[in-house]
């Protein structure tokens, strides 16, 4: 505003103020080459609401790098991710079919899949996934029930055959085309990530894994060419992840360029050994508890039978990733402590349910211990019995003759 030739070092910013006074604990001041740092391949400013929030971020900015810097073409994309939609719910539409279509022309459902024989080939309908029918490690998250998503019962949560019930099918062969358009590998299972999202809602960044679908554009898929996909979907519901996330995103859609430039820790730093458990790696420690929260239903899990699913242990097992993902991303404890405090959604649910911010509690109880644990040698150790990744599973199935 002041032209080319006025010179400063940094500007300074405040927002969300409804009175001058708020200025003095918003005002934050960044320089340019912070902003690059943050935003590196758009140069965009985040919304930060006070100072502590800018400084925390951008110290996570100097540690860990962004998934995607366009301005690297060569160490850039240390992941190897590529976004794709796959259907437009409009302009696709014509390929959508519902459940009374398929029926009345002799499909018959198996799980989710509609399949038919004609001339000894068998055809597939996929389910046609839609961002509100996942959620963080839960690819059952909603299912479709008369036309509207409902939340599915706990009971059936637990039957390992249990699958979630689309609005609309695609013909397998369309999404094998799609995929083949757009040079993506077809594969038994896809990350998807929900493009529907806000600052304000409980969690910014949700990602899941999910069995071989289609996906409507709500729910772009990524592709990991570099490590392991389910480690990916880790670091993206990660608490640690999804502070930084919040200032970046100013409405309801999560833009590729903004989950280009979110801070994502690489494969190469999640290979070295664990820092409050030194008799395996970081990736071997996460695995441990990604795998069970992951795998709970046979389509994901087949030949290993999946993990039953329990409530108690699944918070668990997300306290200590998201109390290991705080440590990583080099969170100091009252970091984190301030950090869970910017999750009001998540506060509140908490405390309804169980009358303390539970989630906040085990998180730092955890992450207390594997501090203890790296300032000791002691290698931490998980309060879940069986530990994680040991978790009860369903029966093997039965081969019929």
């Amino acid at each position: 505003m002041a032209g080319r030739l006025a010179k400063e070092e940094s500007a300074s910013f405040a927002f969300f103020l409804h009175d001058p006074a708020d200025i003095a604990v918003s005002e934050f001041d960044l320089s340019p080459d912070e902003i690059k740092l943050i935003n590196p391949n758009t140069g965009t400013l985040p919304i930060f609401r006070t100072r502590r929030d800018a400084e925390i971020t951008l110290g996570i900015y100097r540690r860990v790098p962004v998934l995607i810097n366009e301005n690297d073409p060569v160490n850039g994309n240390p992941w190897g991710v590529s976004f794709m939609r796959m259907f437009d719910m409009s302009n696709d539409s014509h390929l959508f079919h519902t459940r009374e279509q398929l029926e009345n022309d002799g499909w018959t459902l198996t799980g989710n899949v509609f399949e038919r024989t004609l001339n000894g080939k068998t055809n597939k309908m996929l389910p046609l996934y839609e961002a509100k029918m996942i959620h963080q490690f839960d690819h059952r998250w909603a299912t479709y029930d008369a036309g509207a998503t409902r939340a599915p019962s706990l009971a059936e949560k637990k039957q390992a055959d249990f699958e979630a019930l689309p609005n609309y099918w695609v013909a397998e062969s369309e999404m094998v085309k799609a995929l083949a358009t757009s040079k993506v590998p077809d594969s038994h299972t896809a990350l998807g990530l929900r493009g529907i999202t806000n600052s304000t809602n409980e969690r910014t960044i949700i990602s899941s894994l999910t069995t071989r679908v289609a996906a409507g554009n709500s729910c772009p898929r990524i592709t990991v060419r570099n490590g392991s996909q389910e480690l990916l979907s880790a670091i993206l519901n990660s608490f640690a992840l999804d502070f930084a996330a919040r200032p970046k995103v100013g409405g309801s859609n999560l833009n590729f360029f903004i989950a280009y430039q979110l801070p994502v820790l690489t494969p190469e730093s999640l290979k070295v050994q664990c820092y409050w458990d030194t008799e395996r790696s970081v990736e071997q420690w996460l695995m441990h508890r990604v795998d069970e929260l992951i795998n709970t239903s046979w389509t994901l899990s087949e030949p290993s039978p999946p993990h039953e699913w329990s409530v108690e242990r699944r918070a668990q097992l997300r306290a200590e990733l998201d109390a290991a993902f705080f440590h990583l991303y080099g969170f100091r404890r009252d970091d984190a402590d301030y950090a869970m405090d910017n999750f009001p959604i998540v506060k509140r649910n908490d405390e309804t349910a169980f009358g303390e911010y539970r989630s906040k509690r085990l998180i730092l109880e955890a992450y207390d211990a594997m501090q203890r644990a790296i300032d000791t040698g002691i290698p931490f150790e998980s309060t879940l019995n069986p530990p994680p990744g040991h978790g009860p599973r369903h029966a093997v199935k039965e081969i019929s003759a």
